[in-house]
Order: C-alpha cells, then sequence, then structure tokens
C-alpha cells in the first residue's frame, strides 16, 4: 500500500508524492522531482539530509508526513564511467554534450526538445534526458541508444534511467520499463516485457540489465554472458534487496543475508566454493571481475578471478569489523574498525583502531605497501583503474597502487590539505580542497600537471569523471576539463551567460 508524502521546497512550493514504505529515499526524490518540475539534490527530515540508499519506513518517515527537498547545483555534471564523453545539465534547463565524435556521431538534442531537463544519464556513446515532464529525448551513437524512436511514444511517466555500456532501460512511475539501444547489451527486453511489472530498481552488469519488483522478484534480459540469463538460479531468486555486478555477472543480496549469483563464472557468476559462508551478508562490492561481500560480522567472503581479488585468504584474518569495500578494476579496499579492551589497575580502557586492508593484483593497488601505516581514519576512498587514494578525517591524502594511473602523488603531496573530495577516472585523481581548488595527478597524457589548467581550477563546485577525462564547474560558470581529448578533455567553455540568477 502506497503513502503519501509532501515534499517541500525553501519557497515553501510543495507536491504531494505517493510511493510504497518500502522504496528509497531516493525514489522519493526522483518522484518528487517530476511532480515539482525542478532537478532535486537531497531529501530532509527536520534535522538532517536523509540517506538516499534508506528506505522511506527505515528513514522514520510516516504516512502523510511532509520532508523538505534541496534543489540541485546551478549546473549539473554527467558521465558514464566507462564514457567518451560528458553532458552538462544547465540551469534554464537545456543540456551541453560533448566528447569524442563517436560520442555524438551525427545526433545532437533538438534545440526545441531539449527544456526542462531534470536528468542526464549515458551509455557509453550516447545520452539520454530525462525532462520535467516525465519524457525522454536521445543523442548520440543511434546503435548504442541515441536513437530512442521506435520507443518515443512509450518514454512518458519516466522517473529514472538505467544504462550498460550500450543500452538503455526506463522506469516509469507504473513500475513498467521502456528499453531501447543495442539488443545484445539490453535495448530489447521484449522477451521479459510480460514480467517488468511493479519494478522497483533496475540495475545493470557491462552488457545486461537486472530488475527488482516490489516482491523481490529478479528478471534479467541482454547479453546471457553478462548475466542477462538467470534461469539457471531463478528459483532461488526471491526476496532480493539489492544486486550488484562485476563486468559480465550478479550477485543479489536477500532479505534474509544470503547470496545468489549468476553470469559469468570467471567473473563471479558462480559462488558454489563459497556459498556456505555467504549467510548474514549485508552488502556485496564488485571489482571488474570479483566479488566481495560483507556479512554482519564485519567479516568478508570474496569469489571471482583471483587476480582480481576474488582471493583474500592473504588477508582473512585482518577482514574483520570491516565498514565498507571499494573496488578498482583489479583489487579491494577495505575500510575496518575494530575495538579493543585492556584491563588495568584503575580499570578498563578501551581503544578504537582503523584502518585500510588490501588484496587482488599487487601491481595493480591490491598491495597498500608503506602506505599502509597512513591509512588511519580515512573517511573516503577513490580509485582509478589500477590505483587507490584515501581521504583521512584530516584533509591529508594518502595513495598507492599504479603510479602511472594515480599510485604516486609525491609532485603534488604537499597540496593536498583541507580536501574535502575525490574524483577518479579510470586514470588520473581530482582532490577538490575546501578553498575551491582542485588538485590533480595521474597518468602523464592526462595533463595533470599543467601549469595552466592549475590556474583553472579555483572556485570549484563540482566535479565529475568519465572514462580517461575529467571536468569541473567553476561558480563564475566556467567549465574546465583535461584528460583525453577523445574522451572529453582539454576543452574551457564559458557557460555564465547560461547561468541563471537564484530565485531565493
Amino acid at each position: 500500500m502506497a503513502w503519501t508524502l509532501s515534499a517541500r521546497l525553501m519557497s515553501g512550493e510543495a507536491a504531494s508524492v505517493r510511493i510504497p514504505p518500502d522504496s528509497l529515499i531516493e525514489d522519493l526524490r526522483k518522484l518528487a522531482q517530476i511532480e515539482l518540475k525542478k532537478s532535486l539534490k537531497a531529501v530532509t527530515s527536520s534535522t538532517t539530509v536523509l540517506d538516499p540508499s534508506s528506505t522511506i519506513q527505515a528513514a522514520g518517515l510516516k504516512d502523510g508526513d511532509e520532508v523538505g527537498v534541496i534543489t540541485a547545483p546551478k549546473t549539473k555534471l554527467r558521465a558514464h564511467k566507462f564514457g567518451f564523453g560528458f553532458a552538462a545539465i544547465m540551469p534554464d534547463g537545456t543540456v551541453e554534450v560533448w566528447g569524442h565524435d563517436l560520442f555524438l556521431g551525427n545526433s545532437r538534442f533538438d534545440e526545441a526538445e531539449q527544456k526542462d531537463v531534470l536528468d542526464v544519464f549515458l551509455t557509453e556513446t550516447a545520452v539520454a534526458a530525462l525532462r520535467a515532464d516525465g519524457t525522454v529525448i536521445t543523442c548520440g551513437s543511434a546503435t548504442d541508444g541515441g536513437d530512442s524512436s521506435s520507443v518515443k511514444d512509450l518514454l512518458k511517466g519516466i522517473i529514472h534511467v538505467e544504462a550498460t555500456q550500450s543500452a538503455f532501460a526506463a522506469l516509469r512511475a507504473d513500475g513498467t520499463v521502456v528499453c531501447w539501444g543495442s539488443p545484445s547489451s539490453g535495448g530489447d527486453c521484449g522477451s521479459v516485457q510480460n514480467l517488468l511489472a511493479d519494478v522497483r530498481r533496475i540495475y545493470k552488469s557491462r552488457s545486461a540489465f537486472a530488475a527488482v519488483t516490489g516482491s523481490g522478484a529478479v528478471i534479467t534480459w541482454g547479453d546471457a554472458d553478462c548475466g542477462g540469463d538467470s534461469s539457471s538460479v531463478k528459483d532461488l531468486l526471491a526476496d532480493v534487496r539489492e544486486i550488484s555486478a562485476t563486468m559480465s555477472a550478479f550477485a543479489a543480496v536477500t532479505a534474509k543475508g544470503a547470496v545468489i549469483s549468476w553470469g559469468c563464472s570467471e567473473e563471479g557468476g558462480d559462488s558454489s566454493l563459497v556459498q556456505q559462508k555467504l549467510r548474514g551478508v549485508s552488502r556485496v562490492a564488485a571489482s571488474k571481475r570479483a566479488f566481495a561481500a560483507i556479512r554482519n560480522d564485519g567479516s568478508v567472503v570474496t569469489w571471482g578471478d583471483p587476480e582480481h581479488g576474488g582471493d583474500s585468504t592473504g588477508v582473512h584474518e585482518r577482514l574483520m569489523g570491516v565498514r565498507s569495500i571499494t573496488a578498482s578494476k583489479a583489487a579491494f579496499a577495505a575500510t575496518t574498525v575494530q575495538c579493543t579492551i585492556d584491563a588495568t589497575e584503575t580499570g578498563l580502557n578501551m581503544a578504537v583502531k582503523t584502518g585500510v586492508v588490501t588484496w587482488g593484483d599487487p601491481d595493480k593497488g591490491g598491495q597498500s605497501g608503506a602506505a599502509s601505516d597512513q591509512l588511519v581514519d580515512v573517511r573516503q576512498i577513490a580509485c582509478t583503474g589500477y590505483a587507490f587514494a584515501a581521504l583521512r578525517s584530516d584533509g591529508r591524502v594518502v595513495v598507492w597502487g599504479s603510479a602511472r594511473h594515480g599510485g604516486d602523488a609525491s609532485a603534488v603531496q604537499e597540496d593536498l590539505v583541507d580536501v574535502k573530495e575525490l574524483y577518479a577516472s579510470q586514470s588520473s585523481f581530482a582532490a577538490l580542497r575546501g578553498d575551491g581548488r582542485v588538485i590533480t595527478w595521474g597518468h602523464e597524457d592526462d595533463g595533470c600537471d599543467d601549469p595552466q589548467l592549475q590556474k583553472e581550477l579555483v572556485n570549484i563546485e563540482q566535479v565529475c569523471a568519465s572514462k580517461l577525462s575529467l571536468a569541473a564547474v567553476r561558480s563564475d560558470g566556467e567549465l574546465v576539463t583535461w584528460g583525453d581529448p577523445e574522451y572529453g578533455g582539454h576543452r574551457t567553455v564559458d557557460l555564465s551567460s547560461r547561468i541563471l540568477p537564484s530565485p531565493f
């Protein structure tokens, strides 16, 4: 049974949203965005920003409650993590798109249609823009999702879009799904269309989709070798609450904490060797070819390609009190918290020790080596394809992994202070400081050490990464990009003329 919640802006404008109580706060944000016809950043209670991954009921809300909603920044940047370009949503509701010729092809957004855009979603070479009226427009490579003409009449009432490497799947407010793009990558869901009802969330691997319904059932389609065929575990896929994916396999966590996997067996699709250990699992992380499951007791179970982190036996005894796991292409990094209590003559002394445990390919981030002693009080870990960067609570940054991919920050270490957020392409890092400066380091071909770039990366409000490039928006409206020019790098554009004044 759906609840009715009131979503209110700071201006006082409000809208009613009908949504099941077991939906996520993120789903509430998306529906409120459609009702208010404004791009929204977050949902708040009377005292705090609500966790987007929490369910509405778990967040303490009740039927009939009012929540606050915060509008998104002036300009929003979007990219596919393995994509060939970027999209920028402007305050006037239009979209700027740039990158490799493959990214755009001969396609551009129709100027008459690209208005009131709330969000943008990308395959590797195509763009889908969600408008305030719930419709979707597309551009880019026609075969990879840039041409949605065959389903145009169905793209109504859309609340969210997911993308594989070359296909889109759009979730409608009524729980049905519309697909387009490369059929081999999930662009054709005709064989399961009658099953795609009451869908709550859609997940993706490289070339397949998995949809979870309100009852916890799972429907899959796309490349069978990438998890598009789940028939072998169909009877086990019940009461599913979350799904993770490597490039070619899925792992589903049930409400009881069991894990069901399918897809390419070498990339995590076969968990039979550790199945008895996969109990009481809270969440699952994925590298390119392996999975790591965090259990409720803080221990970790791994499976998949050993060279990509599927074998953690070498650090098994240290994987206790694990709170989160970050994965690069070939390695994992787990943050741990452990408490020790010592008896003394004056009583009991309790000490809390935090740290980071790594495993996987030692040359690609699986061995933190000399950096291990510095990995304390870590609050964020980011990764390129083959290196990690950890942000500590004191604003300092610690790096390890392939030096060519950001594992060596010695040239900028003195500037890595008061860092608030880390970002990463597959080859370079960017650190946003409290003073608005961005510090860059990584692959020699990305131009991170360009003095002119460092002069431009000031008063930054947000950063975004594609496969081999990064982009940042300054407070004056200027867009600065760097990295591989064929992936959207090396382009500076003045967007200030399109920045609208704040209504508040």
